[in-house]
Order: C-alpha cells, then sequence, then structure tokens
C-alpha cells in the first residue's frame, strides 16, 4: 500500500493534541469539583456519571479521527497499466521579423503585436503540437514541433528584428522551411499560421503555396499592419526614435499590409484570412476551426494507475461517528449541579 498525500502525515499530531486536552479537561473538572465539596460524594448523590461510556465516546472519536486521517493520505493499493493516446493537429506558426514589422501603425509595433497573438494561441492550445518558424529574407526554423507550451512561449520572448541578417520578406521561404518542420508524409492534420504584413518581394510564394497543397497544409493568415503606408522608425538603444528607414536613393520608406496576397495564400490552402484585431478575436476563429479539424494521435505511452481505497477508511470513519452518537449521553445532572456549573 503506498499514501498519495504523504505530505498529510503531521495531521496526525492532532491525536495527541486531543488526548492532552481531554487530560487537562478531566483535571480541571475534578478540581472545580473539589471545592464544591467531596467528588465521590457528589458523584453518589448529584450526578450519575457512566465514567465507562464517557471514555469510550472518546476512544470512538480518535478512531473516527486516525481513519479520517488516513483517508486524508489517499492510500493506493494495486496497480494497472493503461494505455493513453493523445490526439492533436501539428500547429506551425510563422512569424515575419522583417525591417517592415517594426511599423508602429500597430501599437506598441506589429512584431510585439504578432507575438502577443501568438501567446494567444498557444493558451488556446489543448493537446496539439506548436512549433515556430521566424522569417525575413530566409526563413529559420526557431522552435520544433512540440507540447511543450512553456518552452514554446520562452521561444517567442526571444524573438527579434536582428535574428536573421538577411533583409526582405520571403514568404516562400517561410512556408517551404514549414514543409520541411511537419517532417511527415500525411496530407492532413497540419496547419500553418501565417503572421505578416504580406509584403513580399519574391515571386516564389505561388510554387510555395502549390507544396503546402501537396503535403495537406492549410494556411491561416493574420494580416499585422493598416492598408495605408506608413514609415518605418529606427530607434536607439534607449528606445528613441533616431529616424526612419530610406530607399539607397534616400526617400522614406512606406510599408502597408498586402491584403491581396494573403487573402490567395489562405483560399487557395482552404484556410483564412483575418485582420489583427486589439481584442484578438482572429485567434479564437482560428483555433475554432482547428478543432473542428480530423485529429491525428500524437503521442502513445502507458500510465501506472493505482487503484484508490481511501474511501474504505472513510467508511470506518463514519461508523464510528454513528456508534458514539447513539451511546448514552455521559453525563445526567440534576438541577442543583447545573446551577453549580453555571456559577
Amino acid at each position: 500500500m503506498i499514501f498519495e498525500n504523504i505530505n498529510y502525515w503531521f495531521y496526525f499530531f492532532i491525536i495527541p493534541i486531543f488526548i492532552i486536552g481531554e487530560f487537562i479537561y478531566i483535571k480541571y473538572k475534578n478540581y472545580k469539583l473539589k471545592k464544591f465539596g467531596e467528588i465521590n460524594l457528589i458523584k453518589e448523590n448529584l450526578l450519575y456519571e457512566n465514567e465507562k461510556i464517557y471514555h469510550i465516546k472518546w476512544i470512538l472519536y480518535y478512531f473516527a479521527l486516525f481513519f479520517l486521517i488516513i483517508s486524508l493520505l489517499r492510500p493506493q493499493y494495486g496497480a494497472m497499466v493503461e494505455r493513453i493516446q493523445q490526439k492533436g493537429i501539428d500547429v506551425i506558426v510563422a512569424l515575419d521579423v522583417s525591417e517592415s514589422m517594426r511599423a508602429e501603425d500597430i501599437k506598441p509595433n506589429r512584431l510585439l503585436k504578432a507575438k502577443s497573438e501568438i501567446k494567444s494561441l498557444i493558451n488556446n492550445l489543448k493537446g496539439d503540437r506548436i512549433g515556430i518558424v521566424i522569417f525575413s529574407g530566409s526563413a529559420h526554423l526557431l522552435c520544433p514541433l512540440t507540447h511543450d507550451y512553456n518552452a514554446a512561449k520562452m521561444f517567442v520572448d526571444t524573438i527579434d528584428f536582428d535574428m536573421i541578417s538577411r533583409p526582405g520578406t520571403s514568404i516562400a521561404s517561410a512556408i517551404f522551411t514549414a514543409i520541411k518542420a511537419f517532417n511527415n508524409k500525411q496530407t492532413k492534420h497540419k496547419t500553418l499560421i501565417l503572421i505578416t504584413d504580406g509584403e513580399d518581394h519574391e515571386q516564389a510564394v505561388l510554387e510555395a503555396i502549390e507544396e503546402a497543397k501537396k503535403n495537406g497544409i492549410i494556411i491561416h493568415c493574420i494580416g499585422i499592419g493598416g492598408s495605408y503606408g506608413v514609415p518605418i522608425p529606427i530607434r536607439d538603444a534607449q528606445g528613441n526614435i533616431v529616424k526612419y528607414k530610406e530607399d539607397k536613393a534616400g526617400n522614406q520608406v512606406l510599408t502597408k499590409l498586402d491584403i491581396l496576397l494573403l487573402q490567395k495564400i489562405a483560399l487557395e490552402t482552404n484556410g483564412s484570412f483575418y485582420n489583427a484585431t486589439p481584442d484578438e478575436f482572429e485567434i479564437k476563429k482560428i483555433y475554432s476551426q482547428i478543432e473542428n479539424m480530423d485529429k491525428k494521435i500524437l503521442e502513445s505511452k502507458q500510465n501506472i494507475r493505482h487503484n484508490d481505497i481511501y474511501q474504505y477508511f472513510l467508511i470506518f470513519t463514519v461508523l464510528f461517528l454513528i456508534i458514539e452518537t447513539f451511546l448514552p449521553i455521559k453525563l445526567f445532572a440534576s438541577q442543583k449541579y447545573n446551577k453549580f456549573i453555571e456559577k
């Protein structure tokens, strides 16, 4: 027999505390009776006290308390092996970390908003695996598919603009990297969530879309940014804006959300497109669609489950309390003795 809640063992100290308390109470009662007169005469003439029943009732209390504490320790006996299968969907998030994500048309900026969206998604996952790809001019698998949501959040916290040195925005590279990260030949149970402002400067997106479709990957797109052009601030180490990004000709670069491209990606892969919103409603919508997908077995393991037997000790607790309740009252006092007690 083992005990699941062995840390509760200190409750056994309650029993000797009660015994000491009872002993002190008896001594105090006899002390009061002694002041009134000879104890034996008082017991003989003023009250009828069945001391055996009195002690039996307290012993029953102690037994009830003992078995109650045993049940709190949650005793277990025997064991059975059960196989647990964890089902879910493989979800990879591809996050744009290009310079255009510095734009502040979404506060505090596009990248920080996107990181908040990813954390909201992770908080909604239930048994699904999550992976993270970051991209700008090229793509990199930051976090392989995992069930460890806390680790995934830690990876999200580390994401910054300087993690990929190649400039630009290559959505195609992000999709191809995600395809490799899924790392299986199944043509379902796979979802890619693309979070970007959509400003792709390459022509390979259509090829990447076709490859995603062949692999059964559904792509949901979340657009970060507004539909009108805004400048890209460059900040110093203290967070102060020192200038705005310019092209080679010295003209200020403006960035805006490319809705049409993201809508096309989502449409071609049976996914959906949403603009980022302050309350992140789009994450709930996307996760609702993920929940309705067919699940696959992501992990299968054996678990040893012990059989609880605490309920039998609770039965003894109740039994002793019932017996104590139906025993005669330990003390019958005359009216005169009651007045003495009140004094």
